[in-house]
């Protein structure tokens, strides 16, 4: 009985078992030759959390919302481009760009929370809003920290660190 137990054990090998020698003498092991790269989680989530943005972006906006987001922030194989220049392609003004990219991101926001909802909490149907604190003058001994462009153009429920 004792060796039908060790045969069926018998091919099976360790990662850290030595295979050969470097060139100072130092024991290599299968793990020491096997890639393994440390990101390919993060990888795996980002791709799965873009995939999951196009899904929005393709489901939830309309044709003209899509192009101007997909403009703005260099989506879809796209470099990122100035208000200025998506209002010169597009034929509309500066302004009609900004409220249709808010509107967009909105929109975008809204159904992120929807998606993120429990099934039994039912549909979010808006967002939390931010309650407006006083400016950074009136709060003594509060630094304000810049924000990029990305995070300004965010809807205020959306923006990270709120």
């Amino acid at each position: 009985m004792f060796f039908r137990s060790g045969k069926k054990s018998a091919q099976d090998i360790s990662l850290n078992e030595p295979i050969d020698t470097d060139q100072d003498g130092n024991t290599l092991t299968i793990l020491d030759t096997m890639a393994v790269d440390g990101t390919i989680i993060e990888e795996i989530d980002t791709r799965m959390k873009s995939e999951r943005l196009y899904g929005l972006v393709r489901s939830v906006l309309t044709p003209r919302e899509r192009t101007i987001i997909c403009l703005r922030y260099g989506l879809e194989g796209c470099r990122p481009q100035p208000q200025r220049v998506v209002a010169q392609r597009l034929g509309i003004s500066r302004s009609y760009v900004s409220r249709i990219e808010k509107r967009a991101l909105q929109k975008g926001c809204a159904a992120l929370f929807e998606a993120a909802a429990p099934s039994g909490a039912g549909t979010v149907r808006n967002p939390p809003r931010r309650v407006r604190s006083p400016p950074a003058a009136a709060r003594p001994g509060h630094i304000r920290t810049p924000r990029s462009a990305f995070e300004r153009s965010l809807p205020k429920a959306c923006s990270a660190g709120s």
